[in-house]
């Protein structure tokens, strides 16, 4: 489902909709860390919307991306390149 991130509306993620139910799916194997915007990465996301200068004109490395939300926001705020990675 595409919906807003709560704490940043202005970015819309198709996440997952039942988080306890997906990760008790994964139990043999790690969790869809990528499926939900966490609310460390919300925070970071809605601080660098609020702060732009803290990137604007840089380059941005997003490790452990996980959903994208913090490379999103980075980018949003007028990064010059931004890269995000995860496993």
């Amino acid at each position: 489902m595409v919906r807003a991130a709560p704490f940043v509306p202005e970015i819309r993620l198709d996440v997952g909709e039942a988080i306890v139910a997906m990760w008790e799916a994964a139990a043999a194997k790690p969790p869809p860390y990528f499926a939900f915007p966490w609310v460390g990465g919300q925070a970071v996301a809605r601080y660098l919307l609020d702060h732009r200068a803290l990137v604007a004109g840089r380059r941005v490395l997003d490790v452990g991306t996980g959903s994208g939300l913090c490379a999103i926001a980075a980018a949003l705020a007028g990064a010059r390149a931004v890269v995000a990675t995860d496993v």
